[in-house]
């Protein structure tokens, strides 16, 4: 009697234990998963963030060059008037 007791509790350990092992490998599993899908938002978002960087760079030296015109045109009619008098 107690050697089938011990059987039955060997088998029951041995089938407890793969299920814990199983359980452990498709929760690895699930966290690979999650980081994957979290690493690819991340991308995302960055690539989101870096277009908006380069149009708000883009921009601003259209703004800068377009200030450097009127600057020189500015100096331009400052210069014609010192020429004048």
């Amino acid at each position: 009697m107690t050697e089938n007791l011990e059987l039955y509790l060997k088998i029951i350990t041995t089938v407890g234990g793969i299920f814990v092992a199983y359980h452990k490998f498709i929760m690895s599993e699930l966290n690979k998963k999650m980081d994957r899908d979290d690493c690819a938002r991340q991308q995302e978002i960055l690539a989101e963030k870096r277009n908006n960087l380069e149009i708000l760079i883009t921009e601003r030296t259209k703004t800068i060059f377009e200030q450097q015109k009127e600057i020189k045109e500015d100096l331009r009619i400052i210069k014609e008037k010192i020429v004048q008098n």
